[in-house]
């Protein structure tokens, strides 16, 4: 062993005597002889550690194939090995290195140099009471700083130390996203918890705040940007930018043309970092005298689809920008905008539903919600028509509607909540849970909806009471007129029977003077009752046709109200030198019907055919054909008159609406009335000689039905 650490020496020695040889300045011998104490040193170590030379050659192969960066070094700091890895770190070879650098030349912070050089003397005095880890800033030759974790420990019977560096840039660099995306995280966080209470301002004012730190800045803004991406209006900046600024009303509306570096990020579309503010560029247009000074500075678009909505701003961080600081500031102002807009849409959705609510308990019209057989909201409306004094959820109480129409209303609700029809349109008559009051009229239309998520019927009913009286007034008064037009008519068909009974009179008395016969008695008294019965039958015919009727359906033949319509209609149309022709179908299937307004809505067809024709000249006609087509019912009323024009066709059947100057304009109307009541429809077409044909159908199906 000795032996062998003796030949070790020679060659050391030969080496020196090589440089010796050589003509080398005197730092140079200076170093090598350094080198050359520092290896005698080490071997004398090993020779006192009793090391073999292969034990020395496995400890070099570990210390060089390690995979982490080592060094050895002396008690002044000189480093006097190293392996490839420290090479790799440090950016210097080890003819650079060994022997000639101290290992304090790598400590970037001062602070930290410091605190490693007293580990360092510390260590070779009581190494227990100084860590063997800790973490520092590397400077390499090229003046990059890398985060390294350094291991260092004396070495057993010796003044070295060895150390182990591992570059853990990148697990730092990963650990600080992740606390700034947990700092971002948690802002936003507080962001959607302000968002229930607190107002737009405070939202902005807090987003900055934690921009501000997310970026390790001391000062920021954030302004908005007007549709046409023109302007600029300042919304919010940092409390100390604010403290520190000195401009006397500071503007807070900019033009984009007067806005330099700042408006960069508008005009590029993209995040502008601006490292050393104090540099020349082009971009830049200077700030206003007493503003507050800027280092660095970094500007980012929001962008709302492919608009720009506003730009944040941070400066004044003590090093540099970078990615991860437009990354961190985007996200989390990306954030406050949707929370913004967010807010911004339940305050809409609110005044939304607050107005659709006042007009909702404010509407004339009854409006209720019905889910699953119940009530689950209904209007102030809807409780004055039902009579409900309370707010509560109530069942639906189809005993509140009338006996004669409960059926219709029930079918109706079930087949809109079965999904056979998407919406019901129904009158019905409805008594309400008040004191004995008398039914009233409602207007009901229904529709399907979703409540809550849920199939639901929604129900505007209109109490339309007053309505129906007005109507039947109108109707009493239409069939007043009726009655004039066909006065003489009816004047004509009394007089005759009249005259007849007075003649018959004439005679019974001769006849009694001169002793007649009583089978010649008896026969007078015969005529004159058939006589009678005529007046008696025009008189019950305007008196049935006069009096108010209730709109009830009944199951009959449509063939008998057309008739009775005709004759009533006929002795005036004789007089007026109108020909009548009539073809009334004698098999036709009954019907739901109410007669006596069929034979209202036939007599005011004719009434009004027969004016139309009242100034024309040439032949008048009226025709009335009735006949089964297709399951339907059909009834055409045509005449020879000047007929209607085709841009008035829409009108006619419109209250009040004539083009006469002595009629009402509610007779057409009328009838439009009586059509929807029999679930019917009415129609305007031309006639074969160029007038009016009126064409009414009304299904058979509904003959089938409860009414």
């Amino acid at each position: 062993m000795l032996h062998t650490h003796c030949n070790q020496v020679k060659k050391q020695y030969q080496v020196f005597g090589d440089m010796r040889d050589e003509k080398k300045t005197k730092q140079q011998l200076i170093r090598e002889l350094n080198k050359l104490r520092q290896r005698l040193n080490y071997e004398e170590t090993l020779r006192d550690q009793d090391i073999t030379s292969a034990d020395l050659y496995k400890y070099r192969s570990i210390f060089e194939s390690t995979g982490t960066a080592m060094i050895i070094s002396e008690n002044d700091m000189t480093i006097s090995l190293t392996n490839r890895e420290f090479e790799k770190l440090s950016g210097y070879s080890k003819e650079e290195i060994e022997g000639k650098i101290n290992w304090n030349t790598f400590v970037a912070d001062k602070e930290m140099l410091d605190t490693m050089l007293t580990y360092h003397t510390v260590r070779r005095i009581a190494p227990p009471l100084v860590p063997r880890n800790y973490e520092f800033n590397f400077t390499d030759k090229q003046g990059n700083i890398k985060n390294i974790m350094a291991t260092v420990a004396i070495i057993a019977g010796s003044s070295q130390s060895i150390a182990s560096y591992l570059d853990i840039t990148e697990r730092k660099k990963n650990e600080e996203a992740l606390r700034l995306d947990e700092a971002r995280l948690e802002a936003q966080l507080k962001l959607n918890q302000m968002a229930a209470g607190a107002s737009l301002q405070c939202i902005v004012n807090y987003a900055l705040k934690e921009g501000i730190n997310l970026t390790k800045s001391k000062d920021g803004y954030i302004a908005f940007v007007n549709e046409n991406e023109k302007t600029a209006t300042l919304y919010s900046c940092s409390a100390k930018g604010t403290k520190e600024c000195n401009i006397k009303n500071p503007s807070r509306v900019f033009d984009l043309d007067s806005m330099g570096l700042w408006g960069e990020p508008i005009r590029q579309r993209s995040p502008i970092v601006t490292n050393n503010y104090t540099t020349t560029n082009y971009f830049k247009k200077g700030y206003p005298q007493d503003h507050v000074p800027l280092s660095r500075h970094m500007g980012i678009p929001l962008f709302n689809n492919d608009t720009i909505y506003a730009i944040a701003g941070v400066a004044n961080k003590s090093n540099d920008y970078d990615q991860s600081d437009v990354r961190q500031l985007t996200l989390l102002m990306q954030g406050m905008l949707r929370l913004m807009e967010h807010k911004n849409n339940q305050d809409r959705l609110r005044e939304s539903e607050q107005r659709f609510r006042d007009l909702a308990e404010n509407s004339p019209t009854g409006i209720s919600i019905i889910q699953n057989g119940t009530t689950v909201y209904s209007n102030q409306e809807h409780q004055r028509l039902f009579g409900q004094s309370d707010r509560q959820t109530h069942y639906v109480d189809l005993e509140m509607i009338y006996p004669d129409d409960f059926s219709k209303v029930k079918q109706r609700l079930r087949d809109i909540a079965s999904d056979a029809t998407d919406s019901i349109d129904i009158e019905f008559r409805l008594l309400p849970l008040d004191t004995g009051s008398n039914f009233r009229w409602v207007h009901c239309y229904g529709t399907s909806i979703k409540y809550d998520g849920e199939a639901a019927i929604m129900l505007n009913m209109m109490d339309v009471t007053r309505n129906k009286e007005l109507d039947q007034l109108m109707q009493i008064q239409d069939k007043m007129a009726s009655l004039g037009r066909v006065a003489a008519g009816i004047a004509h068909e009394i007089r005759n029977p009249l005259s007849g009974i007075n003649i018959y009179l004439n005679l019974l008395e001769k006849s009694h003077e001169h002793g007649s016969t009583p089978e010649k008695v008896s026969e007078i008294y015969k005529q004159m009752h058939s006589a009678s019965k005529k007046i008696e039958s025009v008189i019950k015919r305007v008196m049935d046709f006069s009096k108010p009727t209730e709109h009830k359906l009944i199951s009959g033949n449509i063939k008998k109200p057309i008739l009775d319509a005709v004759e009533l209609s006929s002795v005036s149309l004789r007089k007026s030198k109108v020909a009548l022709d009539v073809d009334v179908d004698g098999n036709l299937p009954d019907v739901l019907l109410n007669p006596q307004l069929i034979e209202e809505l036939i007599l005011n067809l004719i009434s009004n055919a027969a004016e139309a024709m009242s100034n024309t000249e040439g032949e008048k006609v009226i025709t009335i054909k009735t006949a089964c087509e297709h399951d339907i019912i059909v009834t055409r009323i045509a005449d020879s008159g000047p007929g209607i024009p085709h841009n008035l066709r829409d009108k006619i059947f419109e209250p009040f609406y004539t083009t006469k100057h002595d009629s009402s304009g509610i007779g057409l109307s009328i009838c439009q009335r009586i059509v929807n009541d029999h679930q019917a429809s009415i129609t305007v077409h031309d006639s074969q000689w160029g007038g009016t044909e009126f064409i009414f159908q009304i299904p058979i199906t509904q003959g089938n039905e409860t009414a």
